[in-house]
């Protein structure tokens, strides 16, 4: 599965995924890496408990966003279910700022299946977390990850279903109606709006819906 999940002879496909999992997290970066730490060692589990912890880290560490800023200080690129997505500063990123509760049930959750499976099995669209932040309006309330990511800029059209099953299946997975199942995790969404095809014809998978399967 690319250069994340590799063959080797020696260590079963189970072991090899969850050593790809620790680079995953890796890749979301500094705040990921403490974010989940200190969501791991909470005694209570519930999401605003959370959040509260969350809130406190970020305010102590400079990564408490005013969400405000993006909408009057970056291009606004789109919008979905979840997330407004902004054109960075570099012109080489997109900053999407994301509603977790949308597609998660807590931010640990979050950040173990949207951000380090995320960059486990996708690398090359990568989600760097670089703050948090809170929204008082009525129709968007709530508490916001802000997350960075490559931006593939392309002129082609999306890649059809079939390009994408195809794509899914060199990297070790079967696809079936969208979606495929690896170490108890479902990948879903895997539709031609969640993927881009560069000027060279390349895909990248750049907004998975990734969650825990429950028996």
């Amino acid at each position: 599965m690319d250069r994340q999940i590799k063959d080797d002879e020696c260590i079963s496909g189970s072991e090899r995924f969850l050593l790809a999992i620790s680079e995953g997290r890796t890749y979301g970066g500094l705040r990921n890496d403490e974010a989940t730490e200190i969501l791991r060692r909470s005694k209570k589990t519930d999401y605003r408990t959370l959040e509260r912890r969350l809130t406190e880290y970020a305010q102590k560490n400079g990564c408490w966003f005013d969400l405000k800023i993006f909408k009057e200080n970056y291009k606004y690129l789109g919008s979905g279910a979840e997330s407004d997505v902004f054109l960075d500063k570099d012109g080489r990123s997109v900053l999407k700022i994301i509603n977790y509760r949308v597609s998660s049930e807590t931010p640990l959750d979050f950040l173990n299946n949207r951000i380090t499976l995320h960059n486990t099995i996708f690398p090359e669209t990568f989600y760097l977390l670089i703050g948090f932040g809170y929204s008082n309006e009525i129709d968007e309330e709530g508490f916001y990850f802000i997350l960075k990511q490559p931006f593939i800029d392309s002129k082609k059209p999306r890649p059809k279903q079939e390009e994408i099953d195809y794509y899914m299946k060199r990297k070790g997975f079967d696809i079936c109606d969208g979606s495929c199942i690896i170490e108890g995790y479902l990948i879903s969404d895997l539709a031609p709006r969640n993927f881009v095809k560069d000027n060279f014809g390349k895909l990248y998978c750049i907004d998975p819906m990734i969650r825990i399967v429950k028996s």
